[in-house]
């Protein structure tokens, strides 16, 4: 009898998985015998005399980097030197709008021969997420820096840590997290601030824009995400268009959008004035009011204090954290606006789904809107 090709392929999969576990736990035991074990150790009450630090951030996207900032500019305002291991992407916000002593890019699969060559060292080492499924790598990487204490948070492999602080973070913005990471460190951030800069022809470039639009000011809307989950439909975001044109007295402006037919069928709304992420970022600063789906943009809206309105997708993060709490706005100008499905899960619903009346009833009740 014939086996069905789906059996096989499911078969097949569960092979591989088990195998790709069994070989991440044999190299994970061989990195806890060869460098956790033989590297020495000292009192954890010498933590709070760090000088040098390395925080990795190998996956930390755009937005958390501006979130991050607050904690780098808090660790540097105190005499610490602080590093940042990166993938390209987020090394350019690091490199560009955020104050560091050095940043390190690394490939987004890091091979322990790729740390080596940076040749780095530092008194600690700071790890914030929680581990994934990408656990080894974050130990390859961590083992091959030379450092005195090694901190993490809710980390499985506490042996590899001289600090593994526990946190349950369901209800809590993640800058909690990094005020405590912060006071393990004898710094004590009771007002949490994000801390960007932008070039003077970053901000020439975008005074000149917002000059040539007049008077009355604008509305930012910014409608895709990197993840299809979290952008709106062609339907949404036409429908949101076309209301802002007709119901709002600013000027629109819009990021994100290629289709042609939306271009030729509202001559009088500005399509992505801007490839540079620098200059997205700093015409924030500028609008009346957001109205947007990623989180870069929401968190550079706190950074301004701008009217902004927050799309979220009711996603999981690490699958138990509530994305909408975690990675919310966190200041009193935001609105936050979410999908209608909550699956549950760590992609979140899909905003391509999201009825635009829903959409419209906030924009509706949104002062700054008009």
């Amino acid at each position: 009898m014939a086996t069905r090709p789906g059996l096989i392929r499911r078969a097949n999969h569960w092979r591989l998985n088990k195998c790709r576990k069994l070989r991440s736990a044999v190299l994970l035991k061989w990195y806890e015998f060869a460098y956790a074990k033989r590297r020495p150790h000292y009192p954890i009450s010498e933590l709070p005399k760090c000088h040098s630090l390395i925080l990795m951030m190998l996956r930390t996207g755009l937005g958390d980097a501006i979130v991050m900032s607050g904690f780098i500019n808090a660790l540097r305002q105190s005499g610490r030197e602080v590093h940042c291991i990166c993938n390209s992407r987020t090394a350019v916000i690091l490199s560009e709008m955020i104050d560091t002593d050095g940043v390190y890019v690394l490939p987004n699969r890091p091979s322990r021969k790729d740390v080596l060559k940076l040749n780095l060292a530092c008194d600690g080492v700071i790890i914030f997420l929680d581990p994934e499924k990408r656990l080894l790598e974050d130990i390859k990487v961590l083992t091959a820096i030379k450092h005195r204490f090694a901190i993490g948070f809710n980390q499985k492999l506490s042996v590899f840590f001289d600090l593994n602080i526990i946190r349950d973070e369901i209800g809590c913005h993640w800058t909690e997290r990094l005020k405590d990471g912060a006071k393990q460190l004898g710094v004590v951030i009771d007002d949490y601030k994000y801390d960007l800069h932008f070039s003077p022809d970053c901000l020439r470039d975008v005074d000149e824009f917002v000059k040539e639009l007049g008077p009355q000011g604008f509305v930012l809307f910014n409608p895709i995400a990197s993840d299809k989950f979290r952008s709106l439909s062609p339907e949404i975001v036409r429908s949101t268009i076309d209301y802002l044109t007709h119901h709002s007295s600013h000027r629109i402006v819009v990021f994100n959008v290629t289709d042609a037919t939306l271009r030729r069928d509202y001559p009088q709304v500005i399509f992505t004035p801007f490839a540079e992420l620098d200059r997205c970022l700093a015409l924030v600063g500028r609008c009346a009011c957001l109205i947007t789906v990623d989180t870069s943009f929401v968190h550079a809206a706190r950074f301004f204090d701008v009217p902004m309105i927050g799309i979220y997708n009711n996603r999981l993060s690490f699958g138990r954290y509530d994305n909408n709490v975690q990675w919310g706005p966190g200041y009193a100008k935001a609105l936050q606006v979410f999908s209608l499905d909550h699956d549950q899960t760590e992609t979140g619903d899909d905003l391509r789904r999201l009825p635009f009346e829903v959409l419209k009833q906030a924009m509706e009740q949104y002062p700054a809107v008009h």
